[in-house]
C-alpha cells in the first residue's frame, strides 16, 4: 500500500538559568554576607564532580537527602545532624544541602553547576539566627508561696524553673507554694528557636504570717464572741485537700478572686453570702469573706491545709453591724404618697409596700400613685450589711384633689365663659387613652416642675399652637394652657384612663401677656 510518510512531532523547550553564585577554586561562598566564608571551593580530591565544599569559619552542613530544592521548609532543619568538614553534592535540584553560616543563620542551596568555570550554587535563607535569650527575673512571697516573673530579654518561648525543694515549672511567670519556710535557691534558664539562655538562680526566702490553725473536727471563732464561726471537718475527697470549712451558728461566706492583701470594705458591698460547707485553693490569691454571728465581716485566706488541720490568715474588715431601725414619714398630694425613709443605723437597703396588694419598691425614698383614694397601711423594712431591721407600718390616706373629669369627645372651659379651652380626643397617649386637643385659639406650654410650686414667671416660656398634645399623669410634669384672651391657666392631668381626663387647674396670669413680657 502506498501513502505519504508521516511527520514527527517536535516541541519547543526553553530553559533559563536561575539566580545563582559562582565561586571558583580557592574561593568561598559568604551565604549571610558578614565578610567570613562559610563553603570553600577546592578541587574534588576524588568526587565524580570537578570541585568539593567544605566548611569554614565555624559553618556547618546537613545533606537534606532525595527532595525538591524548592519545597525545603523549615521543619526540615530537625531531620539531623550537621557537620563540618569537605563534602561533594550531585549537581541536581533534588539533591539539596542546609548550610549553618558562620552567623548561625541557617541556608538551604543546591549545586546549579561543578566544573572547569567554578561551583554555581543556588541559596536562599531558611531560618534567620536568633541569639538565645538573656536570663533575668524577679520575685515577691507571702506567707509561704512565691510569685515568680520573667523578665529575661530575647524574647523566650519556653521556660524551666527549679525552685530549690525538688519543685520544677514550665510557665512563663509561676506560683509556688513551699512546704515549709526556709531559704532555696530558685533557678531560671529560658529558651527560643536560638537555643537556652544561661541559667540565673536567686535565693527565696518564705516565712508564714501570723495565722491559726484549727484541727479536723475543730472550729474557728474569728470575732471571739464565744461562738463558733467556721468548722473544719474531713473533705471526703470533695476538695482534693484533706479538709474543708463549713460555715456556723448563722455566719456565711462568699468567695473572691483578688489578692487577700489588696481586698478592701467595698468589696463586701452587695455581697449575697452562701451557707453550708466549701473548699479553697491554698492560694492568697483566692480569699474569702466571712459574715459572723455579730455580723462584722472578715477577710480570709487558707494558708494550710493538711494532716494538722487548716491555717487560716485572716483580719476584720468590717465591724459588726447592728440591723437598721426602719422608720419613715410621708406627705400626699391627690392620689400621689412621697415616702422618705427615716431609718437609723445606716440602712444600705429598703422593701417598702404600699398596701394596695400591687406596690412595692426598693428606692430609698420612692414616689407611689394609689389608683384611688382610700386609706392603706405602708410598711418599711430597712436592711444593712448587719441583717433587716424591723417592720415600720403607718397609715396613708390620699384622696383627689378638686379636678374635673371630662370624657373623649367633651371639652373643658377653664375660664367658665361658655367656650372650650381644652377638648379630649382619643390618643394614644404614653400615660393614658386620651389625648388633649386645643380649642378657641388656645396654645399650651409643658414643663417640669412642682405644679403647686408654679408662678406667674413660669408664664415666660414659649407656647405651642400644636393641635393636640399629651400631659403626664404627674402634678411634676404640669402644662400651662393661655387661652385666647390671654389668661395663662396651669393645669396638670390628674387621671387619664376609661373614665376620661381628670384635669385639676387653676388661673395663673389675668393680665395679657406680651412677647416683651408682662402688662
Amino acid at each position: 500500500m502506498g501513502g505519504a510518510d508521516a511527520t514527527p512531532a517536535s516541541t519547543s523547550v526553553t530553559v533559563a538559568q536561575r539566580p545563582s553564585t559562582t565561586r571558583t577554586n580557592g574561593q568561598s561562598f559568604d551565604f549571610d554576607g558578614d565578610g567570613l566564608g562559610d563553603l570553600s571551593v577546592t578541587p574534588s580530591g576524588g568526587c565524580p564532580v570537578t570541585f568539593r565544599l567544605g566548611t569554614q569559619n565555624g559553618s556547618t552542613y546537613r545533606i537534606v537527602g532525595s527532595k525538591d530544592y524548592r519545597n525545603v521548609v523549615p521543619a526540615d532543619i530537625a531531620g539531623g545532624a550537621f557537620t563540618t568538614g569537605f563534602f561533594c553534592v550531585a549537581v541536581d535540584y533534588l539533591d539539596p544541602i542546609l548550610v549553618e553560616a558562620s552567623g548561625n543563620s541557617i541556608y538551604k542551596a543546591w549545586t546549579a553547576g561543578n566544573d572547569a568555570s567554578g561551583v554555581r550554587i543556588e541559596f536562599e535563607l531558611l531560618q534567620a539566627f536568633v541569639p538565645p535569650p538573656v536570663t533575668s527575673f524577679t520575685f515577691t512571697t507571702y506567707d509561704l508561696i512565691a510569685n515568680f516573673e520573667d523578665t529575661s530579654s530575647g524574647s523566650p518561648t519556653s521556660w524551666s524553673w527549679t525552685f530549690g525543694d525538688g519543685g520544677t515549672s514550665v510557665f512563663q511567670d509561676p506560683q509556688y507554694r513551699y512546704a515549709t519556710a526556709g531559704t532555696r535557691s530558685a533557678c531560671l534558664t529560658p529558651s527560643n528557636t536560638g537555643g537556652s539562655g544561661s541559667q540565673v538562680c536567686q535565693n527565696v526566702t518564705v516565712a508564714t504570717v501570723a495565722s491559726t490553725t484549727v484541727a479536723s473536727g475543730g472550729s474557728f471563732q474569728l470575732d471571739g464572741d464565744g461562738i463558733a464561726d467556721l468548722s473544719v471537718t474531713p473533705s471526703g475527697g470533695a476538695c482534693g485537700l484533706p479538709n474543708r470549712l463549713g460555715t456556723m451558728n448563722g455566719t456565711g461566706w462568699f468567695g473572691l478572686a483578688k489578692d487577700y492583701r489588696l481586698v478592701v470594705a467595698s468589696d463586701a458591698s452587695g455581697v449575697s453570702y452562701t451557707t453550708g460547707f466549701f473548699c479553697r485553693n491554698l492560694d492568697h490569691f483566692e480569699p474569702f469573706l466571712v459574715r459572723t454571728t455579730t455580723q462584722a465581716i472578715y477577710r480570709a485566706w487558707i494558708a494550710g491545709n493538711d494532716g494538722s488541720g487548716v491555717r487560716l490568715v485572716f483580719a476584720q474588715l468590717l465591724a459588726g453591724t447592728a440591723p437598721p431601725v426602719s422608720d419613715f414619714t410621708h406627705t400626699t398630694f391627690d392620689l400621689f404618697a412621697i415616702f422618705v425613709d427615716a431609718s437609723t443605723g445606716g440602712a444600705t437597703s429598703w422593701s417598702w409596700n404600699f398596701g394596695d396588694g400591687s406596690g412595692v419598691s426598693a428606692l430609698q425614698n420612692p414616689r407611689y400613685r394609689y389608683a384611688s383614694g382610700a386609706s392603706r397601711t405602708a410598711c418599711l423594712v430597712a436592711s444593712n450589711v448587719g441583717g433587716v431591721g424591723n417592720q415600720d407600718c403607718a397609715t396613708v390616706t390620699v384622696a383627689a384633689v378638686p379636678s374635673t373629669v371630662r370624657n373623649t369627645g367633651t371639652f373643658f372651659d377653664l375660664d367658665a365663659n361658655g367656650s372650650s379651652d381644652l377638648g379630649v380626643v382619643s390618643g394614644p397617649c404614653a400615660d393614658g387613652p386620651s389625648a388633649l386637643s386645643l380649642q378657641g385659639g388656645s396654645t399650651f406650654a409643658l414643663l417640669a416642675k412642682d405644679y403647686r410650686a408654679l408662678v406667674a414667671a413660669d408664664a415666660a416660656v414659649p407656647f405651642s399652637s400644636q393641635a393636640t398634645f399629651c400631659a403626664g399623669v404627674d402634678y411634676l410634669t404640669p402644662f400651662l394652657l393661655k387661652l385666647g384672651n390671654g389668661e395663662v391657666y396651669r393645669a396638670w392631668t390628674a387621671a387619664n384612663d376609661g373614665n376620661g381626663i381628670r384635669l385639676d387647674s387653676a388661673l395663673l396670669v389675668t393680665d395679657r401677656l406680651f412677647m416683651s413680657g408682662f402688662e
